[in-house]
């Protein structure tokens, strides 16, 4: 096994942990590297590739790069990654952990490429373009379940309209997310467009 080993590499690792802001992964990944260096007197080859990528993304051009587009991740950006990672997090394995990191921490910022990967390919499009179309129902209408097997025991109940919700977990046409109250029901249901239809009263 090759092992690479020089002053260099002992001080790049040491930079990494007491300079800069690092990832849970690259934090996890440098302490790793630290221990290993201290017990062999190196790294692997492998390893030092994946310390120089890492490297890379804290150079000055690279901050360079992050600080621009963290000046371009505004609010907009903000509530459609919001609204995609809450899709993904009810249709797994797809950008899990970035999913995550977006919903849970509310300082994180996804890189450029995580953003375009996540909320530009073709199931992100159809997702924003349902959230932003016009609400199929008022809130205070009156609705009915549809008779289909998708609302089981519902079929044929009518509910009124509470709200419609920021979320969406599916691509399917008419899948836009919104709470309602079942006739003599006490506790209200999260449901989609697609499944209601207006109630004739």
């Amino acid at each position: 096994m090759t092992t690479v080993s020089s002053d260099k590499v002992w001080k790049e690792l040491v930079n990494l942990k007491e300079t800069e802001k690092l990832t849970q992964w690259e934090e996890g990944f440098v302490e790793s590297l630290t221990e290993w260096y201290k017990k062999r007197g190196g790294i692997t080859k492998k390893q030092h590739d994946i310390l120089q990528k890492v490297l890379a993304r804290y150079s000055d051009e690279a901050k360079e790069v992050r600080a621009s587009w963290t000046v371009q991740y505004n609010e907009n950006k903000r509530d459609i990654a919001r609204l995609m990672a809450n899709y993904y997090s009810n249709n797994p394995p797809y950008f899990g952990d970035l999913a995550n990191s977006i919903l849970r921490e509310e300082s994180f910022v996804p890189t450029e490429n995580q953003y375009k990967a996540m909320c530009e390919n073709k199931y992100a499009q159809k997702v924003i373009g349902l959230a932003k179309q016009a609400p199929q129902f008022d809130v205070g209408q009156m609705v009915m379940f549809r008779q289909i097997p998708v609302n089981r025991r519902r079929e044929g109940q009518l509910a009124i309209v509470l709200e419609y919700l920021p979320h969406i977990t599916s691509a399917a046409k008419g899948a836009k997310m919104l709470k309602v109250l079942p006739i003599g029901q006490a506790i209200p249901f999260e449901t989609e467009e697609r499944w209601l239809k207006k109630a004739k009263v």
